[in-house]
């Protein structure tokens, strides 16, 4: 145990000395402390200057192609950098990619606050520029958990922003546009693909157009999506139409007079769309109330009928994030619900068509959506012309950078610590307890 004491004691002091040496300014007489893979800016005045993180050589050339040398340097890092919430001192200053990180930002890191002295800091402006992907995700993970244990002053003052590239390019004639994401993209598709069609029900009571269609179409799409989610597909959509109308909430799950009242209405409203909406079978349906002694919680035991198993609604359910994206869209396309209207009227100026379901409705819109559209998807920063990356992610007239800030600190802590720590048994708990909660899965 004293051999052990005095070989961590080592490490400290070695690893301290290695951060003075990284640090060390030196003279224009004597060579640059700063790392090869770097390409500086040429000014001098840390207020003036950026630089940029990025990810991968590849990303990183067409950076340095891209950028305005001025006041824009560009540090390419080589795959990802070590977690240091789970690696000692000396482990941290030994990786190349922080040696070259502390070596271009010019200043000393510590767990110290104090000791972390930002006059030396050599850009005001640290950005992270990593792919649009999963992998992109995780490196800036990385790099915030860098800064924010080791660089926190940094943060605080409002030096760290994170780039946002574009995702897709699209280009109808002579005239280009970026998109950022997925949700830019079904838009354009969405407001190209309805012009010049009408939407209406059977007897052409309910009839929609125009912007109106366009939001009622970006409705049904963030409607009946939800339902792919595994925690609501369990569940038949009448049942869950049922839910939202009895206006159910996560705290009624502790009320067990609130919660009969809930499963008997749940219970009347699958037989009347049974018999009087042409839901044939939720006339199998059967709804009860159950009980869970050890959690003291209730559930709602849905039986669909022989040879199927039953579903149950859970407090978890309720709180999905799916679940509350039904609750808000459903009373926004109810007149024009599939499910209830069977077919909907689609006239497109030269033909009437007879449309049963969302994902038929969908297709139309897209295909019209589009014609006479070019679409490029990036699949990482390297595919972007230098051109291209400096008017989409570089320039300072156009681009869009969000800045870091640290709102709870304590609670920024709590969840580095659990999220990127060591023990496994407080991450899994977390995963768990927040799962429902989980928007834009990559999958």
């Amino acid at each position: 145990m004293i051999i052990d004491k005095i070989l961590q004691a080592q490490r400290a002091r070695e690893a301290a000395r290695k951060a003075r040496d990284l640090t060390r300014r030196k003279s224009v007489l004597e060579n640059s402390t700063l790392p090869g893979k770097l390409a500086d800016c040429s000014n001098r005045e840390p207020e003036k200057c950026e630089l940029y993180i990025v990810e991968g050589d590849s990303a990183g050339g067409s950076a340095k192609q891209g950028r305005n040398r001025m006041f824009q340097a560009i540090l390419p890092l080589r795959g990802k950098i070590l977690n240091v919430e789970r690696a000692r001192l000396d482990k941290i200053y030994g990786n190349n990619e922080i040696q070259s990180l502390i070596q271009a930002i010019g200043i000393n890191i510590s767990k110290n606050e104090e000791d972390v002295n930002i006059e030396k800091l050599r850009y005001h402006k640290i950005i992270f520029m990593t792919d649009a992907d999963v992998d992109g995700a995780h490196i800036r993970t990385l790099l915030l958990t860098f800064f924010f244990r080791y660089a926190k002053p940094l943060i605080d003052n409002g030096y760290v922003y994170i780039a946002q590239p574009p995702l897709y390019k699209l280009t109808i004639g002579k005239t280009s546009e970026y998109l950022y994401d997925d949700r830019a993209l079904d838009k354009t598709l969405r407001e190209r693909g309805t012009i010049g069609l009408t939407l209406c029900d059977k007897s052409k009571d309910k009839v929609i157009a125009n912007t109106e269609l366009v939001t009622l179409i970006g409705n049904m799409s963030g409607y009946y999506n939800s339902f792919n989610s595994p925690i609501i597909n369990a569940v038949p959509s009448v049942v869950i139409r049922g839910l939202v109308r009895a206006e159910i909430t996560p705290e009624d799950f502790d009320n067990p007079s609130k919660m009969e009242e809930i499963t008997a209405y749940l219970q009347h409203y699958v037989k009347d769309h049974a018999e009087n909406y042409g839901i044939i079978e939720a006339k199998d349906y059967s709804v009860s109330l159950k009980h869970n002694e050890e959690t003291g919680k209730y559930s709602i035991k849905v039986d669909l009928g022989e040879d199927i198993d039953p579903v149950s609604v859970t407090q978890n359910l309720i709180k999905s994030s799916e679940y509350n994206r039904i609750k808000s869209t459903y009373p926004l396309i109810r007149n024009f619900l599939f499910e209830e209207e069977k077919s909907l009227n689609l006239n497109t100026g030269t033909e009437d068509l007879n449309i049963t379901s969302f994902t038929e409705l969908q297709r139309i819109i897209e295909e019209r959506g589009k014609k006479g559209v070019g679409i490029q998807r990036f699949k990482g920063l390297g595919e972007m012309m230098p051109q291209q990356l400096w008017e989409t992610t570089m320039d300072p007239a156009n681009r869009t950078l969000l800045k870091v800030n640290i709102e709870d600190a304590m609670l920024a802590d709590q969840l580095f610590d659990i999220l990127m720590g060591d023990n496994v048994e407080p991450r899994r708990d977390f995963i768990e307890q927040n799962a429902v909660y989980a928007t834009n899965i990559d999958t």
